[in-house]
């Protein structure tokens, strides 16, 4: 069975649109990177396929109450879009029942995701009117889930480098409502959409007034999530405030975030703060290949187990390591495995999920050499 064929036969079976949109995506970047070629055949099925899968977000869209369930669709119909692009070389190859059921489908999707486009609308046209920018907030308010309430905070991150151009008294309505939002969250019980939403804010209030969330980032480093800490204390450097070591001592006995805040400290002349004892380039060069490994489309979390095996110089220094995971990303052949990664300070963090066993020599040196030969 080919690639295509097995793919698709996934795509066809599985319920969870966050499934399908994986599996989808995971197509497009074999067809993309050209490691698969469509015969005429596959292309013709592909396209049917597409089709059918229209007419079903058409009927199931309106029927879902769910914002964050109605965002994996949202997600799937995003990379169909691209997949029609594929099988059809311009839209003037597709037929007119074709042309309608895709618009459509962006018709509801356009309704829907009313937050997501007046974001994009302000930001790229330039509304920054007093009266746009409080209908904006006004709908933000009317979202019933926090979830998408969160899209405001998506998207002014995504347009943060136009957020300053927003009038200062404009901006500072933004401000009130995040301010506004940010006192609620803290007072209420956590849950997982109110902390990803507090992240989000912790980053984005740095484009705000000082005196409106100096308070509640000191409240917001309290919280024992290490996602809302460090946004928390790389705004309150922004604003010039001071960070009580011991939350920078935490922040740097996570792996996950303690390169990225020796980082930020470098970035203030603030350095000595981070404990002394941790700023070898060995644990730093760790810290950022186990934050490079957990990002979604690699192991989509840290490491069970990693191991600093060696150095060695080309174009730069190479710290490397071996890991091994439990993660669903890997397959049957390496999930388990002690597999082959480094990290290299300009840039050069990366792994291939290589197994280390293919590349171990009669000594560590050897072995160390060996992968410099073999992958870097």
């Amino acid at each position: 069975m080919s690639l295509f064929t097995q793919t698709l036969t996934l795509i066809r079976e599985t319920d969870k649109y966050s499934e399908k949109s994986k599996l989808l995506s995971f197509l497009l970047h074999n067809l993309t990177h050209r490691k698969l070629v469509l015969t005429a055949e596959n292309k013709a099925e592909f396209s049917s396929f597409l089709f059918e899968e229209i007419e079903c977000l058409i009927r199931l869209i309106p029927t879902i109450e769910s914002y964050k369930e109605k965002d994996f669709l949202f997600e799937y119909e995003y990379h169909m879009q691209n997949a029609i692009m594929i099988c059809y070389r311009s839209a003037e190859e597709l037929s007119d029942e074709q042309r309608s059921s895709i618009d459509t489908l962006l018709e509801i999707m356009n309704k829907e995701r009313f937050l997501e486009n007046m974001i994009d609308e302000i930001f790229t046209k330039k509304k920054y009117d007093a009266e746009t920018i409080r209908y904006m907030l006004a709908m933000t308010a009317l979202a019933k889930e926090e979830y998408h309430k969160g899209k405001l905070y998506q998207g002014l991150l995504h347009y943060q480098r136009s957020i300053l151009k927003i009038p200062e008294e404009t901006r500072d309505l933004i401000g009130a409502h995040i301010q506004s939002e940010m006192n609620r969250y803290l007072e209420n019980p956590m849950t997982l959409d109110i902390e990803n939403n507090l992240e989000l804010i912790c980053d984005i209030c740095r484009y705000f007034r000082k005196d409106r969330f100096a308070d509640l980032l000191r409240k917001a480093i309290c919280l024992g999530n290490m996602h809302i800490r460090f946004y928390a204390v790389a705004t309150l450097l922004t604003f010039s405030c001071d960070v009580p070591t011991s939350v920078i001592a935490s922040l740097a006995n996570d792996m996950e975030y303690a390169n990225l805040t020796y980082g930020l400290l470098k970035r203030y002349r603030k350095e000595k703060l981070f404990p002394a004892e941790l700023s070898t380039p060995e644990y730093l060069a760790q810290s950022d290949l186990v934050r490079w490994l957990s990002h979604p489309s690699e192991l989509g979390q840290a490491p069970d187990d990693i191991e600093y095996i060696g150095k060695v110089k080309k174009r730069g220094t190479y710290y490397i390591f071996r890991y091994r995971s439990d993660s669903e990303n890997l397959d049957e052949e390496t999930r388990g495995q002690w597999l082959i990664g480094w990290s290299e300070s300009k840039g050069g963090t990366f792994s291939n999920f290589d197994l280390y066993s293919n590349y171990k020599q009669i000594t560590n040196d050897k072995t160390v050499k060996y992968i410099k030969k073999n992958l870097l």
